[in-house]
Formats: structure tokens, sequence, C-alpha cells
């Protein structure tokens, strides 16, 4: 990394795998297991069906707006894109608006991490956000966008087979269970097809605009620099397809497993599903791999948003108000240490 285009582009010879390894890593976040989980397990196929949106929501992007987004590839940020655009004073705006979002992005996978890191070691969970901090800055400060790649690749496949693996544990206790049978547990209030489909039918009108919501395409700074890093349009587009493909796969996975807790016992507390599961379903090498699967969920978007910020913060709000240093590394290196730190003060509180 000899150039601040190294660090938040990495040359743009990446490989499609590679960039659908981040794309998918970068968006499902430790929070999306919990969340997942617990809405499924409360309000059943309403969010089950709802959240798939994320995935047409990629479509929307790949079919949609990658095609005329030729001129954008190559841009450092989309903030760097809005700038050439419309000009330095949305340029600075838009540095500012996604460089407060992404620290409360970072915030929240921090504080997933600390949660998992306290329950699996019984220490207090703020060790944990210290923890996922330091490691996450460093290797997001001084290794750039390629550090970040490649250990998405990893994480990608770590939380890609621990999804199934705890699939199969919760379904293995579903099926010991005498009257358990998919059809009946289908028929449940919440899980029957039936009373999501048709106008006439009240939850349709609940479905409806929640799917929508999640269709709702978006550019926040990690996605469009998983767009800029792309080669071409061609590539991107195929990444991005398969990215909605695999994604679909883990959130039916996610919600697979809160079908099964449901119909294993309905009056579990929501809130503590993953705890029911690591308590329950994981003993010795399991517990320890599901800890680490998510982990690598958290990691996987707290690096991305980190090195997207910082390329932000330093390329197109430092840059245009002539706050530079003759090193021009020097600079992105410190502002992903200021973010991971405000990261951090936001998870604490």
């Amino acid at each position: 990394v000899k150039t601040i285009k190294d660090y938040a582009l990495g040359g743009r010879d990446f490989s499609t795998g590679t960039l659908v390894s981040t794309i998918v890593a970068s968006w499902i976040g430790g929070d999306y297991i919990f969340i997942t989980l617990s809405e499924v397990y409360t309000t059943g196929l309403l969010y089950a069906i709802g959240c798939l949106g994320m995935a047409f929501q990629l479509l929307v992007v790949a079919h949609i707006f990658v095609p005329r987004m030729d001129k954008l590839l190559g841009s450092l940020s989309i903030a760097d894109a809005m700038g050439n655009l419309y000009g330095k004073h949305v340029r600075i705006i838009s540095a500012i608006a996604g460089s407060i979002a992404s620290a409360g992005f970072i915030a929240v996978q921090f504080k997933v991490f600390g949660s998992a890191f306290g329950f699996f070691t019984d220490l207090d969970s703020s060790y944990g956000i210290f923890l996922a901090s330091f490691v996450t800055v460093v290797y997001s400060a001084f290794g750039g966008i390629r550090s970040v790649a490649v250990t998405d690749i990893l994480q990608f496949f770590t939380f890609g087979v621990v999804l199934p693996v705890v699939g199969i544990i919760v379904w293995n206790d579903a099926s010991s269970i005498v009257d358990f049978s998919l059809a009946n547990a289908a028929s449940t209030s919440i899980f029957n097809f039936r009373e999501f489909f048709g106008v006439s039918n009240p939850k349709f009108w609940e479905l409806v605009p929640l799917l929508l919501l999640f269709s709702i395409p978006g550019f926040e700074p990690a996605v469009f620099q998983r767009i800029s890093m792309g080669r071409s349009v061609g590539q991107v587009k195929k990444a991005f397809r398969i990215s909605a493909l695999l994604i679909t796969f883990i959130l039916l996975g996610m919600s697979w497993i809160g079908f099964l807790l449901f119909n294993i016992d309905p009056n579990l507390n929501p809130d503590t599903l993953v705890h029911y599961i690591i308590n329950n379903y994981a003993y010795g090498g399991i517990k320890t791999f599901i800890i680490i699967g998510i982990v690598a969920m958290c990691m996987s978007t707290a690096d991305s948003e980190i090195n997207a910020s910082t390329v932000l913060l330093a390329n197109d709000l430092c840059s245009p108000l002539k706050i530079t240093f003759k090193n021009e590394l020097f600079l992105p290196k410190i502002l992903a240490v200021l973010m991971g730190g405000s990261a951090v003060f936001l998870a604490l509180s």
C-alpha cells in the first residue's frame, strides 16, 4: 500500500470470487443472526420473507444502477463520486454523513463482538469490545482494502460453514420430538403461508411494505466501494448477482433456525436465542466454532466500514480543507484509529 488509491481500491485487480466474498461478508454483520433469529421467532414469515428484500436490493443494484456507473468505477469513495458530479460542498457533506453512519455500523459490530466474547469467557463485554477494535483497526489501517478483502474471504467461509452446522444440530433436536412434523409446524399462525398471501389478508399488507423497505437500494460507503473496486461493469454486475443468491441462502438458513427454535419451545426469550443455542446445542469445539462464526460476521463488516470511512475522511473531508501530510498514508492510518475509537465510545455507551 503506497498511495491512498492503493489503500481504497487495492489496484482493482480482485477476482470475481474475492469481490463476492467481500460483498457478502461486508453485508452480513454479526447483528444479523441475533436480529433474524429474534424476528423470525416472533413474527414468523413476516420477517422471514420480508428480509429477502435485501437480496432483491442487490439485484436492483446489479441490473439497474451498476450498468450506468461505468464512469464512476475507480472513484475512491461515494463522496468522491458525488463531488465529481455535484461539486466540493456536496463532496464534504457526503463525507461527513457517510462517516457518521459508518461509526454507528462499526459500533454495532463491536457491541455484538463484546457480547459474544463476554458470554464465552465470562469476562466483562468491554474487554471484547477493546479486543475487537484493536485487531480490526490494526489490519484495516495498515493493510488497506486488500487486507480487508483477503480477511473477508476467510470470514465469509467461516460463517458460511457455521450456519449450516447450527441448522443441522437444531434440526436434529427438533426431529427427535415425538409429535414434531414440518406440516404441523408450518400450520402455526405465524408460519402459515395462506395467512400472508392474498389482498384480503391483513398480514399481507404488513408483509408488502416490509419487503419493499428492505428492497430499497442504497449506496452507503462500503457498498459503493465494492462497486468502485471492480475491474469492469460486467464483473461488478456478476458479483452482485452471485452475492444476492448467497445472501438469500444465508437469510433462509437463519430463518430456518428461528423456525425450528419456535417449534421446539415457543416460550423462549427472543432476545437470547443465540445464547440458548450455545448453552443447549454447543459443546466443546462446536461452541468455540459458533463464537468464531459470530466474530467473523462482526469483523467482516467492521473492517469494511473502517476502511471506507477512513477514505471518506482523508480524501473527501481533509483533502478539500487542505489538511494534508507529506506521506499521504499517514492521515488515513490516524483516522482509522480515531474511527475505531469513536466506535468503541458508542459501543460502550
